[in-house]
């Protein structure tokens, strides 16, 4: 679904394989028009699937910061995590604590913010990215998609079209 007028939604999504703790985090920005406006995604060492959506978010969000977005709407697949920032409980272990403590201190940046949970159905897009940086051991980001992210951005597209379209 796309996000309000003058609000922009960001997808987050981490990826992460626990026989090489090799993970990847990916978010993708997009505005009221559902068109993209930026993309990162960034290859991580990690010992948590938790650790990386979290990663995700706070990289996502400090990203807008840099890009000066003010109303901006993180979707996300990890429940967990997400309820955990709705709650405000900021708490992680060794691995997870600065990463919530980070999160924490940059949502005041924003003049609204919300946090939503979304199936990865809704958000196949994000999903490509993480997936993406596992194979290319890579950091990047996009100010125009991606040519092999494209068929997924169409994907979610076309799943917000009402039937009949």
């Amino acid at each position: 679904m796309s996000p309000p007028r003058n609000w922009l939604k960001i997808n987050t999504d981490g990826a992460w394989d626990p026989n090489s703790e090799i993970g990847g985090m990916g978010f993708l920005i997009r505005d009221s028009s559902d068109l993209f406006i930026y993309a990162e995604s960034k290859n991580l060492i990690c010992f948590l699937t938790e650790e990386v959506e979290i990663y995700g978010i706070r990289e996502a969000l400090r990203a807008a910061k840099r890009l000066k977005m003010d109303r901006i709407i993180i979707e996300g697949d990890a429940a967990e995590v997400i309820e955990k920032i709705k709650r405000e409980n900021f708490l992680g272990d060794q691995r997870t604590y600065y990463l919530y403590q980070d999160i924490r201190v940059l949502i005041p940046s924003f003049q609204s913010i919300l946090f939503n949970f979304a199936n990865r159905t809704c958000s196949g897009d994000a999903h490509e990215l993480p997936q993406w940086d596992k194979k290319n051991v890579n950091q990047m980001a996009w100010s125009m998609p991606p040519g092999w992210l494209i068929p997924a951005l169409c994907g979610d597209f076309r799943r917000e079209l009402p039937s009949g379209l």
